[in-house]
């Protein structure tokens, strides 16, 4: 590039000069990511999840790449957060495989590079995904470096101090208001926690201070649906809810008490131990139960509040080691499960990546043909 002015991303010179600094301009592409990946990929690497080998089930089908739809090129529907208007599609902030497959897990962080992760900000841009969850400060440096427009959310809580007691979140807020969030949003596993230490009021004050103190938006996230209909009942006034679809952690008392009417049909091991916390309040023991999505489904229709719906596909762990056609197949049926059970106001954030297919493109496709759907609201 001739001029010393930074590279922005509106336009086909400033475009070429950004692929150009990042790396190529195929990458931003998910056709091309998915063909180079099929390339590289080893072609007995498919073999099963007891193989433990990333990407399992991703290419056992070695002629199969799933091509997003003519629904991908249309507008992203929109919901209005406060004053911005936001994609119905969110980026989540987990990885690929990180509640099922560690070896999965790592070749997602490996992949995700920081000259990836501005690829893939790029290319959510153009599809109309233009909400990520963040723990540091990416989405700040690709809208700075690339003249971007990415907004992004920040997660904290209420510290617990070696006392059992609730600390004050103040300077922790502080910090991450000062990275520029439209909000910050009471993480899942804490608000999980806080419930069943029945201190959930503390959440209420921690909304304010990000509310009144702040000027953001306040979200609470959580596994758990009778916390939503807590608020909801008590008028908190939070600006929207994050809400999983399944009761992720559940303490080992909780599944006892699931398993006591039959206890031999309890399974020799709940959940991931060895990669998920436990304790009393938070139980960290992991399994994917089938009743839970339609309870959260049904607070989420019930409650006024928009909802961001996320674990729609339990983390993953849905189509985990389906074969790649099946694989699609499943996704698109929760899709539309999810946007037929959820409002108008609502929306779905994911994990998603293009090193097998375009993820990005797909999920957007899903959005836009179950987008009408959703029970409307005002």
């Amino acid at each position: 590039m001739k001029s010393k002015s930074k590279p922005g991303l509106a336009g086909k010179k400033s475009r070429r000069a950004f692929m150009q600094k990042i790396g190529t301009a195929a990458a931003v592409s998910g056709l091309a990511a998915t063909a180079g990946s099929a390339q590289q990929t080893p072609a007995n690497s498919g073999r099963g999840a007891a193989a433990g080998l990333p990407g399992a089930g991703y290419r056992q089908e070695r002629d199969y790449i799933p091509q997003p739809g003519p629904e991908a090129k249309q507008p992203m529907p929109t919901i209005t957060l406060g004053k911005h208007k936001v994609g119905r599609l969110w980026l989540g902030v987990n990885g690929i495989g990180t509640h099922y497959s560690d070896p999965l897990s790592r070749t997602f962080r490996e992949w995700n590079t920081p000259e990836q992760l501005m690829r893939v900000l790029a290319h959510c841009e153009e599809l109309g995904i233009n909400v990520r969850i963040q723990t540091q400060d990416q989405v700040n440096q690709y809208n700075k470096q690339y003249n971007g427009h990415m907004l992004f959310t920040c997660n904290a809580s209420c510290p617990i101090l070696p006392d059992g007691s609730i600390g004050d979140p103040r300077p922790m807020l502080k910090k991450l208001a000062a990275l520029g969030p439209i909000a910050i949003h009471y993480a899942a596993s804490a608000a999980d926690d806080i419930w069943r230490r029945g201190q959930f009021n503390k959440v209420r004050d921690f909304c304010k201070i990000v509310q009144q103190e702040h000027g953001l938006l306040a979200c609470v996230n959580g596994h758990i649906p009778e916390t939503y209909m807590k608020m909801e009942d008590e008028g908190w006034g939070v600006d929207y809810y994050m809400t999983g679809l399944y009761l992720f952690g559940r303490t080992h008392e909780e599944w006892e008490k699931l398993y006591e009417f039959n206890p031999d049909l309890a399974p020799l091991q709940v959940g991931q131990p060895p990669t998920e916390g436990n304790s009393q309040y938070y139980g960290g023991e992991i399994a994917w139960v089938r009743g839970d999505p339609p309870k959260m489904l049904k607070v989420v229709k019930q409650v006024k509040t928009p909802c961001i719906c996320f674990k729609i596909l339990a983390s993953g762990n849905l189509m985990a080691n389906a074969q790649p056609r099946l694989q699609q197949q499943i996704v698109e049926a929760r899709y539309k499960y999810v946007f037929e059970n959820i409002k108008s106001t609502d929306g779905v954030v994911v994990a998603m990546w293009n090193k097998y297919e375009d993820q990005y493109a797909l999920n957007k496709e899903y959005v836009v043909k179950y987008n009408g759907l959703s029970i409307r609201k005002s």
